[in-house]
Order: C-alpha cells, then structure tokens, then sequence
C-alpha cells in the first residue's frame, strides 16, 4: 500500500514539472488557466492573427478588483500597464489624482504578480479612484515582439470600460501629465481642443540629474531635461476609437482624422527616462534579461548626455506644495 500510495506522489510530481516545462518551453510568463489555454495564446501570438475575436479571447483572462457604482460617468481617465514599479506608483498615482484637478479615473493593469504593490494600490480602489486589473497572461520573452502587452489591454480597457469615460490617455509609470500653465486643471485641455476626437501631448525626457542612487521622489529629485520634445503621447475620445488591434503605445487607433497637438505652454508630459544609475541598472534584472532594455552604466551615461541640458521645476513645484500641504 505504501508503494502504490508514493507510486502516485511520484506520478503527480512528474505531471507537476512536465506542465512548468511546457509553460516555459513557450516562454510565457505567470498565470494560465489551463496548458491548452496558454497555447492557443502561443499560436495566436506566433501566427499574429491579432483578429477581434483572438484578442477578445487573450482578454478574457484578466480579472478586476474596483469598487466603481454601475452607470458611473468619467470625463477624463488615465491607463496604464505596470511591472515591478512598487517604489514608484504611490508619487505617480498621488500626482494624477491629488495634485491634478480633472483626473476621474485610473485603469491600472498589474503584468505581474506582486503583493505588496497591490496593498499600496488598495486605497485608492476602496475610494473608487482605481480599477486594478490583474493582467498577467500574456507576457512574452524575447526581443523585437510583434506585440506588447500594453497593445492588448489598450483593447480590453476600452472593450470594457469605454462606456464609463469620454478621454482616454495612455501613459506609463515613469511618465507624468504636466500643467505648463499655471494652474493644475486638466479640464483646460478639452476647453482648448474638446472638438478634436485625438489630442497628441508632446513628451520631454528628463534626465538622472547626475544621481547615482535611488531618489525616495521622482517629482522631488529629477528637474533637468531636454532642450526640446522627442515624442508624443495622445488622449482619444472614446466614442471614435477604431474596433482594432491598439499596435502603438504613443497613440491611438482612430475612426476620424480630427486631430490636434496640444501646445506645450499649456501641457506636457514629462518623461522620467533614465533616473538614477541604480534603477536604471535594476532595469535589466525586472525585465527578466528579455533584452529589451540595455542596462548597463555605459547605456545610463550615453541617454544622458541630451537630457540634462535645461532646469524644468514645472513639476517639482507643483509636487513640493502638495507634500508641504499634508
């Protein structure tokens, strides 16, 4: 009896590792329903036939937690997809819901399994300012992919949250929504360019302020930056986002061609690019060694050389009045 009974344990441990082969042997990462579930994601992605009803099934595996009425109405939400940003998500999610005026909502999706981010978030869940999607299913390694997971869950924000809000921005972490103007009011922004369905928000990045160590602040600690701005990041009205694979993380997919660029002595957003040598260098150990990322000193130095010309304490301001106010 004792044989059959270990027998059995031996069995189900071989079951055990041979399913975490398969797991890693297609290189995804973290949590599937099932083997078969994990790889009919696998052939999707390889074949990349994003069509709507593959992208509504790759969707369909994540999970909420939110504490938002039924028929709630926003004006203005921000999206954003996270991983290993725990030291910083508190500043960024106090700057756009505290120290802003006009930021309704944040829809924040986890790609990664992380406890103690979750208890930071929590607060601001239970005061209905954050819906939290757990958002771990479709984590590729590898260099040069064809899709990101910001792409798909741009998609399943709007597929399921898009009747609660009107404009939509997608940003990152590392990446704050600037009133360049004088006042904190988002709502200036839809005064100026309400008309337009596709708002383009010019990016600057800033640099590491020649900090070695880890900065407690973002806001507090990184002011210079570059002379002039390198990209763009667009708010969409919702009602015309294009029913379609989202395949930028800088704009969207838009029915109509009513756009316009918002000039940056009214908004920008500030890109916390490099940081310190610390965090840049922890970069490489979140990511994984995916090589998406080159983190080395060598790197940090030669990204910084363009983006430590100019002061800009826009931000630093604003932030410092906030704090001193608590």
């Amino acid at each position: 009896m004792v044989f059959i009974l270990n027998c059995i344990l031996i069995i189900e441990l071989v079951l055990i590792i041979y399913v975490m082969y398969l797991l890693n042997k297609n290189r995804f990462i973290e949590h599937f329903n099932s083997v078969s579930d994990n790889q009919k994601i696998v052939n999707i992605w390889n074949k990349k036939e994003f069509t709507k009803e593959n992208i509504n099934y790759i969707n369909s595996f994540a999970t909420h937690t939110r504490n938002v009425k039924s028929n709630t109405k926003f004006n203005f939400v921000i999206h954003s997809i996270f991983k290993n940003e725990r030291p910083f998500i508190k500043e960024w999610l106090d700057w756009h819901l505290f120290c802003l005026e006009g930021v309704n909502h944040i829809y924040l999706y986890q790609n990664g399994d992380d406890a103690r981010t979750r208890e930071i978030i929590k607060p601001y869940i239970d005061r209905g300012l954050v819906t939290l999607v757990k958002y771990n299913h479709i984590r590729k390694e590898g260099k040069g992919l064809y899709i990101k997971p910001q792409h798909l869950c741009k998609n399943h924000c709007v597929d399921n949250y898009g009747k609660e809000y009107k404009w939509i921005l997608h940003i990152d972490i590392d990446e704050f929504l600037v009133p360049t103007y004088g006042d904190n009011n988002i709502n200036k922004l839809f005064e100026l360019y309400g008309d337009k369905d596709h708002i383009a928000i010019k990016r600057v990045n800033f640099g590491s302020n020649n900090y070695k160590k880890h900065q407690e602040s973002v806001l507090l600690s990184y002011t210079k930056r570059e002379k002039k701005y390198s990209s763009i990041k667009s708010i969409a009205k919702t009602n015309n986002i294009k029913d379609i694979l989202q395949k930028s993380c800088h704009k969207w997919e838009m029915n109509t061609n009513n756009r316009s660029t918002c000039k940056n002595k009214y908004f920008q957003l500030n890109h916390y690019y490099t940081k310190s040598l610390e965090d840049y260098l922890k970069r490489d150990s979140n990511s994984k060694g995916t090589g998406s990322r080159k983190s080395t000193e060598k790197d940090w130095i030669k990204k910084n050389e363009k983006i430590n010309d100019i002061d800009d304490f826009v931000a630093y301001n604003i932030y410092k009045k906030y704090v001193n106010s608590k």
